[in-house]
Formats: C-alpha cells, sequence, structure tokens
C-alpha cells in the first residue's frame, strides 16, 4: 500500500514537472455589466440601429432632453456599424426599464500609444472617434443582433462597493479544463480540475499564467435569469495556464487556480498508471526474496 501511495506521489510529480500542460478558464455568466479591452478587432453589426451620445459642452440644453440616459449628451441616431479596434476599452451595462431593456456600450479613452482615428463609413461608429460617449441599444435591436463576440481581456460584473447599482453579476458557473500529451495519448481531449459556481455581485476576471488574460475570448447575448432580463456572457482564457479570479466588496479577492494535486486527483489516467506502477513495485518486492532462494539453491 505504502508503495503505491508512494508511486503515486512520483508519478504526479514526475508528470506535472515534464508534461507541457494546457489549461482553460471557461466562464459562463448572467451579469448586467461586462468590462472588455480588446486586443484585435471586432466588428459589431446593429441592423435596426443604435443612438450614440455623444458628450454636450453645454450641459444645460441637454438637461432638458426626456431620455435621461442622454440628459448630458448629444444625442443621435442612424448608426448600424460598431467598429472596435484592437486597444479600445468599453463599459457595457444592460439597464432594464419598466417596458423593457437597452443595452449601454461606454467608450473608455484610448490609453494605447496608437490612438489615431479612421475614417468612418456612413452609420459606422469607433470608440475612438467619441472618447466618453456611449451607444443605447434597444432590447429589440439586441435581440436581433444574436451573439456579439468579444476578445482581449475580460471582466463580468463588478464589485458592489456602492448599493442600488443595477449593474452587476447575477450567478453562473465555471470550469478549469486541462489537457495534455498524456491524456490525449490515452483518448481523452481534456479533463476538468476545478469547478464551481459564480458569487452574484461578484466581479470576475479571467486569468492565465498568474496574470489578467490578455487574450481571452467569449460572446455575450440577451437572456433572463430568475425572470430578469440579462446577459449570458460565455467567456474563455487564453495563452495557457487558466484561471480566475473573483472579487468581492469586503473581502480579499481570490485567484481559482488548480495546482498539481487538482490535477492528479481530477485525471482517472494518472491514478491508472500510478496504480499500474504500484502493483509492478509490490510484485517486485515478492518476486525479489523467491529470486534470492533460487539464486542460492
Amino acid at each position: 500500500m505504502l508503495l503505491t501511495i508512494a508511486a503515486f506521489i512520483a508519478l504526479a510529480l514526475l508528470l506535472d514537472l515534464r508534461l507541457p500542460v494546457a489549461r482553460t478558464a471557461v466562464v459562463m455568466a448572467d451579469t448586467t455589466s461586462i468590462k472588455v479591452t480588446f486586443n484585435k478587432s471586432q466588428e459589431w453589426w446593429i441592423e435596426q440601429g443604435m443612438v450614440l451620445c455623444r458628450p454636450n459642452p453645454d450641459r444645460r440644453a441637454s438637461a432638458r432632453r426626456d431620455d435621461a440616459s442622454c440628459a448630458q449628451f448629444l444625442p443621435s441616431e442612424g448608426f448600424y456599424h460598431l467598429s472596435i479596434g484592437a486597444g479600445d476599452s468599453v463599459e457595457i451595462r444592460l439597464e432594464p426599464r419598466e417596458k423593457d431593456a437597452r443595452l449601454l456600450i461606454r467608450f473608455l479613452p484610448c490609453v494605447e500609444k496608437n490612438c489615431s482615428v479612421l475614417e468612418a463609413m456612413p452609420g459606422q461608429i469607433s470608440p475612438r472617434e467619441v472618447p466618453n460617449g456611449f451607444v443605447v441599444i434597444s432590447e429589440t435591436a439586441l435581440r436581433a443582433a444574436g451573439p456579439l463576440s468579444m476578445s482581449g481581456r475580460i471582466t463580468l460584473g463588478r464589485e458592489l462597493s456602492v448599493g442600488g447599482r443595477p449593474d452587476f453579476l447575477l450567478g453562473g458557473s465555471y470550469e478549469i479544463r486541462e489537457q495534455n500529451p498524456l491524456t490525449r495519448a490515452f483518448g481523452r481531449r481534456s479533463v476538468v480540475v476545478e469547478q464551481g459556481e459564480l458569487i452574484p455581485g461578484a466581479a470576475v476576471e479571467l486569468f492565465s499564467r498568474g496574470q489578467p488574460s490578455e487574450r481571452s475570448t467569449g460572446h455575450f447575448f440577451l437572456a433572463e435569469a430568475n425572470g430578469y432580463p440579462s446577459l449570458r456572457a460565455i467567456a474563455l482564457s487564453g495563452a495557457g495556464g487558466g484561471a480566475l479570479r473573483m472579487s468581492v466588496e469586503g473581502a480579499e479577492p481570490f485567484t481559482i487556480d488548480p495546482d498539481w494535486i487538482d490535477s492528479v486527483i481530477a485525471n482517472p489516467v494518472f491514478i491508472c498508471l500510478a496504480l499500474l506502477l504500484g502493483l509492478l513495485l509490490n510484485a517486485a518486492q515478492l518476486i525479489a526474496p523467491l529470486m534470492k532462494i533460487r539464486v542460492r539453491g
């Protein structure tokens, strides 16, 4: 028995040190808030149109407008194509209303070295053209648009440091999957080494190799959670070493990042090989005295 346990640990450590391991964090969340810093260009087509709200220097005039979300902005319509460039950051918020919901996509100022604005086509808008502005997409237009893709640094939800905010994480689940040459050799593409539920009201960020993942991918679409409109977001970490970090108001942020023990426990290939190695060692222990007697005879 002791030999089996020793073989189990030795094999696990050997494989953990020698085999290249690829881990991917997969998150499925219902949320009303998403933040993305894009690492490559994305094109979002909203065929039913969206309203652009530009910052208005004359706040006294803009305050008389009926649309509360554009009260301090200059709204204009006729936009159908949102062209997002690498390095652009946006905050996405689903705003529930009495009759229907609407999506607000706020354009954060570009902080990249190259923040040049490309010439836009009619009906097209880019975040770099309107820093601190945003677009408003109706519930009907959002449903018709279908899933909208995202790629880069992705955060789902936000910490509820201030009460009464409508943008937060409602709930969801996560998996951290692992694959390596050994599991592939035995016909298993990947195994789940960690899984669980997301904490409502938390901010969840995808990590890779101990740092925020800059190459995560995913998409989101309009859905319902517990009878309320929400954004169903599916996101996968990129560049291997997948993990995730959850931040909850009033507690230290914590990272869910499996180690070699989790890999071994979750992987049946490791367990089978360790048991086989232990049986061989036990057999060798039994045979060794017999061989000595035979030699002496």
